[in-house]
């Protein structure tokens, strides 16, 4: 499953992927990171499964962005992330927590918009 996340303003802490009476899994280390500075992300298809994130930062969600690099980041920076659900979750319902972000989310699953938070601040998130 490929989890991708375009996030508004300066802080995203951790994620887990949690199914009832299954466990959780760890997915905060060794996210691609981008800052998406000009808003191009949703046009040049940045959430679809497919796209080459190769040349992205590589950084573990749950710290501020400050303290990974990016000091004047304020805007939309992108996260994405290959999560290997275990087959016994199949057919099962399960969560990804974010626990917390600053100001606004969209989340994608496999390419597919499934959530957001906040107001994207007139920034044309579709």
């Amino acid at each position: 499953m490929r989890i991708t996340a375009m996030v508004s303003g300066m802080v995203l802490f951790a994620f887990a992927g949690v199914a009832p009476g299954q466990g959780t899994i760890d997915v905060a280390p060794q996210w691609a990171f981008c800052p998406d500075e000009k808003n191009v992300g949703i046009s040049e298809g940045w959430q679809v499964s497919t796209y080459d994130d190769s040349a992205w930062a590589k950084i573990d969600a749950g710290r501020q962005w400050e303290a990974l690099g990016y000091p004047d980041l304020d805007g939309y920076a992108w996260y994405r992330k290959w999560v290997d659900v275990p087959k016994e979750w199949e057919a099962r319902p399960t969560w990804l927590l974010l626990a917390g972000v600053n100001n606004t989310y969209v989340l994608f699953c496999n390419g597919e918009r499934v959530n957001s938070f906040g107001e994207p601040a007139g920034r044309g998130v579709a």
